[in-house]
């Protein structure tokens, strides 16, 4: 699987594989941030205030807790793993994926305002990217819809194909994966390591 990855990071440009490479890690270890894979079962109230804290660098004050309200209620429902990330115990920021038929899906993620710099995407894109090319049964590694052109690009920068009938590029057919391998999560100390790549509009 390592010389999958490396294979795969060869094909991005110089600025994408040095941030996958080097960034990440050298963001983690000088923020000390932890991260722990667990099944999501439901959500508790620690997980709303990132949310909300997400939410208003894209809504304004009245609007950002009533969208807050609903996607807790969205994510508290859904099924897969969560990637919680810590900072001394405190959660600062978690990303929620469902692996269903042949597709890992990345469905949620939210981090509190005050670390957005501290490279929390570019860790979880890793990951799943990762566990596609370590997972057998994973072909397809679904990023998810993008929200603006900014985040398409984006994406695409870190090897992601565009697609807009991504119902007919990823194969969703199948049970959900219940028990992800104990090497595919993290365990709260250390960074775990870990086909087609895309993303939909």
């Amino acid at each position: 699987p390592s010389l999958i990855y490396d294979k795969f990071l060869k094909g991005l440009n110089r600025s994408a594989r040095t941030t996958l490479k080097n960034q990440v890690d050298k963001e983690f270890r000088k923020n000390g941030l932890r991260v722990k894979t667990v099944a999501a079962h439901g959500l508790s109230l620690e997980h709303l205030p990132v949310i909300y804290s997400h939410e208003c660098r894209s809504y304004n004050f009245l609007l950002a807790p009533i969208v807050s309200f609903l996607r807790f209620l969205s994510s508290s429902i859904m099924t897969g793993y969560r990637d919680e990330y810590r900072i001394d115990g405190r959660l600062v920021a978690y990303s929620q994926f469902i692996i269903k038929g042949s597709t890992l899906r990345a469905m949620w993620f939210y981090q509190r305002a005050e670390v957005s710099r501290y490279q929390i995407w570019f860790h979880s894109l890793r990951a799943n990217v990762q566990r596609g090319l370590t997972m057998h049964e994973i072909c397809t590694v679904d990023a998810g819809p993008s929200g603006n052109k900014d985040i398409t690009r984006l994406k695409e920068k870190f090897g992601f194909e565009t697609v807009k009938d991504w119902r007919n590029n990823s194969d969703y057919k199948g049970e959900y994966v219940r028990q992800l391998p104990r090497e595919m999560q993290f365990l709260g100390s250390r960074c775990s390591e870990g086909k087609l790549l895309m993303c939909h509009k």
